[in-house]
């Protein structure tokens, strides 16, 4: 018996040297030696199920899961369900987590039970311990809490949300407001907090504020950013410093934002150009093409010292840029540069015609227009398509655009001009 105490304690402090080190298979198998020994051992099976989670062997982790008895097993067993779909059997779980939870904190169970789960490792020899403690296997308290299970509170609190979030959406129970409500403010966690702001924003701005403000105190970036939003055209400062923050917790958009009002309200294009540049190396589309109107209108020439040539192939490249995130007025201005050979570019009206394709299918109007010109014309193509261009000219009609209606006109009476000749060659021939 004490042999095999050894032999658990060894091998769960491998096992959670490896763990550390994302070396799962060891891991695995240091846990699977583990329960050979003790087959109802807590920590063993929730630490193979949260490793198979971890490598979206989903069936394996659930086994897993269903065979521990922490409570936190049971919720993470209700979101895999919710991940293969099966809403009624999540939401249940869930369910059973809060009345088992709640039951628990009446009775002061659950830390017992834990604390008994983790004896055989609480109390290990000193050769575990050394395991444990050598420099290679030490975690950071992230480390730690990844591995050790949340306390009761915590898992109760992110299964009031869950519940909440299952209700709001009506999934695998009735849609029902006021229960999920009841269950976000039950929960009081930061996404709770935050779910709460987003309902109330079209109902009550004080609460929705109140709110935000709540999950902004635990440091959720979401809520920070959409504060800010909130006081945008209302307190402008006060919106600038909360876009400042939510840019500090590496917001793209709050970075965008923030490009924005440097840009338009101020005027100050150095400040909007550094908060652009920011949000780009996060991959945001429109700060990509907002930075390359910049350059391509000559707004950036005297301010940063760029000569024409050079904001030219700047404003193209950024263009070029997120055209690649399919950003619609980016193709446009693509399609536009090469139908016209405008900033620094040669005339190609294939190119053109591509470019113009490709914002088309965002519903681009002027693109719609100018791709039923280039088929008129026959431009970027062998010979003109005057179906073609209808189609493209009723669609600009049909978004708006003003000039599209004349050229419907015209299109239709050619066409009937065409078809008159076409019967007249066809009555020639007989003869």
């Amino acid at each position: 018996m004490e042999n095999n105490i050894k032999h658990i304690q060894i091998e769960y402090a491998y096992a959670i040297k490896n763990y550390k080190q994302q070396n799962y298979v060891k891991s695995i198998d240091s846990l699977l030696k583990i329960l050979e020994l003790k087959p109802n051992h807590q920590m063993a099976l929730f630490l193979l199920a949260k490793i198979h989670e971890k490598r979206d062997e989903l069936s394996e982790a659930m086994s897993f899961f269903k065979k521990c008895g922490l409570l936190e097993a049971k919720l993470r067993e209700a979101l895999i369900h919710e991940r293969e779909g099966n809403m009624l059997l999540a939401a249940a779980r869930v369910q059973e987590v809060i009345r088992r939870g709640e039951t628990d904190k009446e009775d002061g169970r659950h830390q017992g039970e834990q604390q008994k789960s983790l004896g055989s490792v609480d109390d290990s020899n000193s050769t575990a311990s050394d395991l444990i403690a050598s420099p290679s296997a030490t975690a950071s308290s992230s480390d730690s809490a990844d591995i050790r299970p949340l306390p009761l509170q915590t898992v109760l609190a992110d299964a009031y949300f869950h519940f909440g979030r299952f209700h709001e959406e009506g999934k695998g129970v009735l849609k029902d407001s006021k229960k999920a409500i009841e269950c976000y403010k039950k929960s009081a966690t930061a996404a709770s907090y935050y779910n709460l702001g987003v309902y109330y924003e079209d109902i009550d701005r004080s609460e929705s504020l109140r709110y935000y403000e709540k999950a902004a105190e635990l440091g959720d970036s979401d809520a920070i950013y959409n504060l800010a939003v909130l006081h945008e055209g209302q307190d402008e400062e006060k919106a600038m410093q909360y876009y400042e923050k939510a840019a500090d917790n590496g917001s793209a958009d709050a970075f965008y934002n923030l490009a924005v009002f440097y840009d338009k309200t101020r005027n100050e294009k150095a400040k909007a150009c550094e908060n652009y540049q920011k949000a780009i190396e996060m991959d945001h589309a429109d700060s990509m093409y907002n930075l390359a109107l910049m350059y391509d209108e000559g707004e950036l020439d005297k301010d940063q010292g760029v000569n024409r040539d050079t904001a030219q192939n700047r404003a193209r490249d950024l263009y070029m840029q997120a055209a690649k995130l399919d950003h619609a007025e980016s193709l446009y201005n693509l399609g536009h540069m090469y139908d016209h050979g405008s900033c620094g570019v040669r005339k190609n009206s294939q190119r053109a015609y591509i470019y113009y394709e490709k914002a088309s299918k965002h519903d681009h109007k002027d693109a719609l227009f100018n791709l039923g010109v280039m088929c008129r014309e026959g431009q970027g193509m062998e010979q003109p398509d005057l179906k073609q261009a209808l189609k493209y000219f009723k669609k600009a009609h049909e978004l708006g655009h003003k000039r599209a209606l004349v050229n419907i006109g015209t299109l239709i009476y050619s066409e009937e001009e065409l078809e008159k000749i076409r019967k007249e060659e066809q009555l020639k021939k007989k003869k």
